[in-house]
């Protein structure tokens, strides 16, 4: 049986610089923790391309994040997504996408479903 995947979305880039997306990163490498500490498989994509912001135009990663995310199963929020406009596009493929999308508030909620 194959195991479902959590896509950790939310805002990565910063009105505060670097420090800002390093508290974005951290915000959900907590999140991933979590998640991970109860057997759930769980990408971040802010993990994946951490402060890689001069390897490639960023528009690549956010292509790539989207690929990924299509072959999740669920996608968790973390706090202020709201903010990002990213996430608010990332939320708008996934429900298009059939993609069931869970706010940080619901987390418990999840993975309660992933563990029956």
């Amino acid at each position: 049986m194959k195991k479902s995947i959590v896509y950790i979305a939310g805002q990565y880039r910063s009105k505060y610089g670097k420090l800002g997306i390093i508290v974005n990163i951290w915000k959900a490498r907590q999140l991933a923790k979590k998640l991970w500490a109860k057997g759930i498989y769980t990408i971040t994509p802010h993990l994946n391309s951490a402060l890689m912001d001069s390897v490639c135009d960023p528009q690549v990663f956010l292509d790539g994040d989207i690929e990924i995310m299509k072959r999740c199963n669920y996608v968790l929020l973390i706090p202020k997504w709201t903010d990002s406009k990213g996430t608010i596009n990332e939320i708008k493929i996934a429900l298009e996408n059939k993609i069931r999308v869970f706010d940080t508030h619901e987390t418990d909620e999840l993975i309660d479903i992933l563990r029956d």
